[in-house]
């Protein structure tokens, strides 16, 4: 298969979420220094986000990050459904998804 012969819907349950997807894993983007220092993978790395962290502190040598910005412990939840597309995949196909539970 080629990049472009399937592709993968996301549906997420959940407030406001980010999404990306990438063949750079987080270990590879922490060691490159350049652009042209990063290996593709085979595999593509997906990172759902719900939220962040604020910021450092008010100075560059302090990491402490206002109250106001940071999370809380409190336990989280998200539901999340994958469903392979391919060029064939009709839209009756993602609807009937949509439905089978």
């Amino acid at each position: 298969m080629t990049e472009l012969d399937y592709m993968l819907r996301c549906m997420i349950k959940s407030p406001a979420m980010q999404m990306s997807a990438s063949y750079y894993s987080s270990d590879e983007l922490d060691r490159a220094t350049h652009n042209e220092d990063l290996f593709k993978g085979e595999d593509i790395e997906v990172h759902l986000d719900h939220k962040h962290m604020g910021i450092g502190g008010d100075d560059s040598w302090t990491r402490c990050t206002h109250e106001q910005y940071l999370i809380p412990h409190t336990p989280y939840s998200f539901s999340i459904r994958l469903f392979p597309m391919t060029a064939g995949t009709s839209s009756h196909d993602i609807y009937k998804s949509q439905l089978d539970n």
